[in-house]
């Protein structure tokens, strides 16, 4: 769903404020394609090392001379690290993705869930497979930290104008006397 000074102004908002969320709305949206950019770019980095990497090893299957050896440790060892980098990453929007999910299925949804996600330490949980480890243990953790944010869900049955009666018994005294005759009755 796109946000629009339609939208908005069908909300009531003033129009001072509708362009205030709209730039703000757009530096967000800009700054996410920009990250999205600079991923893209990585990767387009991974393929080329991966590139000077294979060409590294024809030339030393070709030659075996110790300095082409040499580079091409030196060629791996950087691809190896950024591969390391790049997993890493990884692990980690995945770490978020789920915890976020979590947050979301207890109810928490919005800003409020973003910056649970961001104050919580994910390292604290183990991610095998693209899932908890154990689950239950994530969301009761999300429930000892974050319960004041997760909503309170309560059904009342409806409210009736005349009750039933309950058996017909004696009518509730109208003063203190009435209340005293009525248990000195009962009891002897």
């Amino acid at each position: 769903m796109a946000l629009t000074r339609k939208m908005l102004r069908a909300m009531g908002i003033e129009d001072e404020k509708i362009e205030q969320i709209i730039e703000e709305h757009a530096e967000t949206v800009d700054a996410l394609k920009k990250q999205r950019d600079e991923a893209k770019g990585q990767a387009g980095e991974a393929d080329e090392l991966r590139k000077q990497l294979e060409g590294a090893q024809k030339q030393l299957e070709g030659m075996q001379d110790d300095g082409y050896k040499a580079k091409y440790e030196e060629l791996k060892g950087e691809f190896d690290g950024y591969k390391a980098d790049v997993e890493a990453e990884k692990a980690q929007a995945t770490a978020r993705s789920l915890f976020k999910a979590q947050v979301e299925k207890l109810g928490i949804t919005g800003s409020r869930a973003d910056s649970i996600v961001r104050a919580t330490d994910l390292g604290a949980f183990e991610v095998e497979d693209g899932a908890y480890k154990d689950p239950k243990a994530v969301e009761e953790a999300i429930k000892n930290d974050w319960g004041d944010f997760i909503p309170k869900i309560t059904t009342e049955g409806a409210h009736v104008a005349h009750p039933p009666e309950q058996g017909g018994g004696d009518a509730e005294p109208k003063s203190l006397a009435d209340a005293l005759r009525q248990r000195y009755s009962e009891k002897g």
